[in-house]
């Protein structure tokens, strides 16, 4: 019954698996409506966590974010980089990692030599293992935290052991 008008004006609602927030604009997208927070939101939640992790440091957390080069890996970027400058942290480096990575040990090497406490991964889980696979082999004490599509047991099966310590935030759980 509450959609009849929206039908009526070829205006059909769907709900979204994308949850960027430019999908959250009333004028932009009057007719989407999301299931869970938008990447950006997820994005200040961990580095919420970090900061509570980061408690009794005698310095400036330091993240990194690793994402791919499409407006879904891009899109809760410009919000990490302001809550961090907002909230005393420092954003050390941005890596871009392909959806289809076989491999992220440049990044994953310029990560290590800026000295991320933290690095927020927005891919998906193929590119989050390659990431967590090269982070393990190479050494990294960097604490590494993903965000909604990285966050599942595909990750787990395709990282195995380097999945160990992995942290992520998701708004609902995948069955």
């Amino acid at each position: 019954e509450y959609l009849r008008p929206l039908v009526a004006r070829d205006r059909i609602p769907f709900m979204s698996a994308s949850y960027s927030r430019n999908l959250v604009n009333i004028n932009e997208a009057p007719y989407n409506f999301l299931i869970g927070v938008t990447y950006s939101e997820q994005m200040k939640i961990v580095l919420r966590y970090v900061l509570e992790q980061a408690r009794g440091m005698s310095r400036r957390p330091r993240v990194a974010f690793i994402y791919n080069e499409t407006e879904f890996g891009r899109s809760p970027v410009p919000a990490g980089r302001e809550y961090a400058a907002n909230h005393g942290m420092d954003v050390v480096a941005e890596e871009v990692v392909s959806l289809d990575a076989r491999e992220a040990k440049e990044q994953l090497m310029r990560i290590r030599n800026a000295k991320a406490d933290y690095a927020v991964i927005q891919e998906t889980a193929w590119a989050a293992s390659v990431i967590l696979s090269d982070a393990r082999r190479m050494g990294l004490s960097t604490v590494f935290i993903g965000l909604n599509w990285c966050v599942d047991e595909k990750v787990v099966a395709l990282s195995g052991a380097s999945a160990e310590g992995f942290v992520g935030v998701i708004p609902f759980e995948f069955t």
